[in-house]
């Protein structure tokens, strides 16, 4: 398959990536925004959900 990336700010991509690495942002958050170019349409709440399962799931 080819991969096509969506990215419209590359400079939105790497705070995003950062912000992953981090903690601050979930990869999910990051990922969504590779394949469609768009912010995902969820609220704050939902993201701190998404962080917290991704922290909860990081081995040791």
């Amino acid at each position: 398959p080819e991969f096509i990336v969506q990215v419209t700010d590359i400079n939105l991509a790497k705070q995003l990536y950062e912000g992953a690495i981090s903690g601050k942002n979930s990869f999910r958050t990051y990922w969504e925004y590779l394949m469609t170019g768009k912010l995902p349409a969820h609220d704050y709440q939902e993201e701190v959900k998404r962080v917290e399962i991704e922290r909860d799931n990081t081995p040791l």
